[in-house]
């Protein structure tokens, strides 16, 4: 996943960034978004998409279940993000968005979440004895989600901090319920006390922001029809590959640089970027959202993305200046060791807090078992959002490198080549496998001789290796210039290289010779039938 996420961040600098490159310079001198967007860590939901705005507009918050905790013990990274949205930039409206086939709800209903996900059942107890006193049907997954957005609607009213917001008429306060398979929002009315409909054809009175409504009904009659296959699949389920842990800040928009689309990537943000390290017994979104990216979806890839101008490493960086934001001076003296360097440069202390918070993942013993056991990695990633660039960390140099350097250095890896020899060696063996099922046997024989004798694919390469060459451009050609790009020679030659194994392909030859079709030893020649087999074989996707 991570090349798809390369490719991405590539394709964003070449085409979006362009286009958005004057107002992201602008936003340099600070941001000034009229929204708060609380939501779902669920890859399947794109705040950006959903409301067609652009960067700056929307200051957003994301844990598993879009909840708002209000106990001790869970509610900091909350409190922090409430206190920066509203004392920090004066935002005038929250959007509280809950969805559809949400995997959170569905734990609700499942017995043994405590045995499976912890993390994840501790932080929904709360949602989970409310519904249970509550007249819900359990068995409804639409009325269990309905039940928790009210609730943490009426969570999100009641908080000191909001409320007093709210009465002083500085702030809104909405929810919704978004269906992504139909593309439709339904608006809870607290009094009516339902969900009703949202129809971007009609007036419906609702006082949230012009620019929300116009990027919505964008959405829906525009955005959602061009993906709605998509959308519609991802009913079933998501399969994201990467959890990336990214800040609250509205300048930052993942699903833009990183050219994503909805289903690939699992999303926490906060203020800073921050994760909680482990500590026996604790509750946290941060905590719960680790837990089901690699239990529950397997992800074998986190990403922790600090980004320039950051506000919260502004404060980090002087404390005294956010004495005002107390929960957010809290939520930053937990989750940064006091060996960090506070007179550093704000460039080089946002990276070194991204490097703190992958220190403070690696605390998890799941994380420990899954990385000894190979099964995952984890990156930093550094983002400057007026550059359009991104650096990644490198263990190795301990340094972040930009785009290009990193995508230099994950192409002629030992990981690539691995990549690229397993790749050929599926390809010749489906080469000699399509001879064999031609009953070619004659030529299978001599082929894998010649491959014998010469150790290499020098022997087949004329007949595979133009469909590998393309296969391979398919592939990784959106990391390289073009075609003659020093990298994209280096994959071809390396490809050149594989030594190959030949062991199963022999084991087949064998048993084709016992069989009764079976015909003598000839010698080696390419015929029409061979250049036919060449032509028959199957595509083999690459790792």
């Amino acid at each position: 996943m991570l090349f798809k996420l390369l490719k991405g961040v590539k394709q964003y600098k070449q085409n979006q960034y362009l286009k958005q490159q004057e107002l992201l310079k602008k936003l340099q001198q600070g941001q000034h978004p009229s929204t708060l967007f609380i939501t779902c860590a669920d890859s399947r939901i794109v705040p950006s998409l959903l409301t067609h705005s652009e960067p700056g507009k929307l200051f957003m918050t994301r844990n598993v279940g879009a909840l708002v905790p209000t106990d001790d013990k869970s509610s900091l990274s909350m409190d922090a993000v409430l206190e920066y949205a509203l004392k920090g930039l004066r935002v005038k409206q929250i959007i509280l968005c809950g969805h559809s086939h949400c995997g959170a709800m569905h734990g609700l209903q499942q017995e043994n979440l405590e045995e499976t996900l912890p993390n994840t059942a501790a932080w929904l107890q709360a949602v989970k004895s409310n519904i249970t006193n509550s007249s819900v049907d359990t068995n409804s997954l639409e009325q269990i989600t309905r039940e928790s957005i009210k609730q943490q609607f009426n969570q999100l009213n009641a908080h000191s901090l909001v409320r007093e917001y709210i009465q002083a008429g500085q702030l809104a306060v909405f929810a919704w319920h978004y269906y992504f398979e139909t593309g439709e929002v339904y608006y809870y009315s607290p009094e009516e006390k339902q969900f009703n409909l949202y129809d971007p054809s009609q007036e419906h009175g609702l006082s949230f922001d012009v620019t929300l409504k116009e990027g919505l009904n964008y959405f829906q009659q525009h955005l959602y029809p061009q993906q709605q296959t998509l959308f519609k699949n991802l009913a079933h389920g998501q399969k994201p590959s990467v959890y990336f842990v990214t800040c609250s800040d509205s300048r930052v928009a993942p699903a833009d640089f990183l050219q994503a689309d909805p289903g690939e990537v699992f999303i926490t943000r906060n203020i800073g970027n921050m994760v909680p390290p482990w500590r026996e017994g604790q509750i946290s979104g941060e905590a719960a959202a680790l837990e089901f990216a690699l239990k529950q979806l397997e992800i074998k890839d986190i990403v922790v993305c600090g980004h320039s101008e950051c506000g919260a490493m502004n404060g980090l960086a002087d404390l005294q200046q956010i004495q005002h934001l107390p929960q957010v001076s809290s939520w930053l003296k937990q989750n940064t060791p006091e060996s960090t360097t506070k007179t550093a440069s704000i460039p080089e202390l946002t990276r070194q807090n991204t490097l703190n918070q992958i220190a403070n993942i690696k605390s998890y013993p799941t994380v420990q078992e899954k990385i000894a056991a190979k099964e995952l990695n984890v990156h930093a990633w550094y983002y400057d959002f007026a550059q359009g660039e991104v650096y990644i960390y490198h263990e190795q140099q301990h340094a972040f490198l930009d785009l290009e350097t990193s995508i230099t250095q994950a192409l002629s890896s030992t990981l690539m080549s691995t990549r690229i020899h397993e790749f050929v060696q599926k390809k010749v063996t489906a080469f000699v496998e399509t001879l064999l099922r031609t009953h070619r046997l004659d030529e299978a024989k001599n082929l894998v001789t010649q491959l014998r004798l010469t150790g290499s694919v020098t022997a087949i390469w004329d007949y595979i290796g133009e469909e590998c060459e393309r296969e391979l451009w398919s592939e990784y050609g959106e990391l390289c210039d073009n075609i003659h790009d020093s990298r994209f020679v280096y994959l071809i030659a390396e490809a050149k290289k594989t030594v190959l194994n030949l062991d199963s392909v022999q084991q087949q030859l064998e048993h084709k010779a016992r069989s009764p079709s079976a015909t003598g030893f000839g010698l080696f020649q390419i015929t029409p039938e061979v250049l036919a087999a060449k032509n028959e074989c199957c595509r083999c996707s690459l790792m």
